[in-house]
């Protein structure tokens, strides 16, 4: 896949994310903002070395492969991710604003990891 195609899914998932915003539905939105930053990252990665990016799942790992300057941003992401994915796993209680501010951040993400592919 091509780093383009990655960034048109990161894409894809952001826009998802905005829906479930729009529907209150904060916990499933975060997983979908972590989604999209993390096929953002590996779009870079994959523009980078020219080889598949790594199948983690880590932003902060992922972030520090790309050259994100600032990887501890994902702090709520991480939880929030887990806890949608595995019924046994704590969930995260996650608020309209704080749901808000990492779509933001992921947005963020996105123009950034845009501005690296070559």
């Amino acid at each position: 896949m091509k780093p383009d195609d990655w960034l048109d899914r990161a894409e894809r998932r952001l826009r998802a994310a905005d829906a479930l915003f729009e529907d209150d539905i904060y916990e499933d939105a975060l997983f979908l903002v972590h989604q999209s930053v993390e096929v953002a990252f590996k779009a870079v990665i994959a523009s980078k070395t020219e080889r598949m990016p790594p199948r983690v799942h880590s932003l902060q790992q992922l972030a520090k492969l790309a050259g994100f300057e600032k990887p501890q941003l994902f702090a709520l992401l991480e939880p929030a991710y887990v806890g949608v994915r595995y019924p046994d796993a704590p969930l995260v209680t996650a608020t309209k604003q704080e749901t808000h501010k990492n779509i933001e951040l992921a947005r963020r993400v996105l123009e950034w990891s845009r501005s690296q592919l070559k």
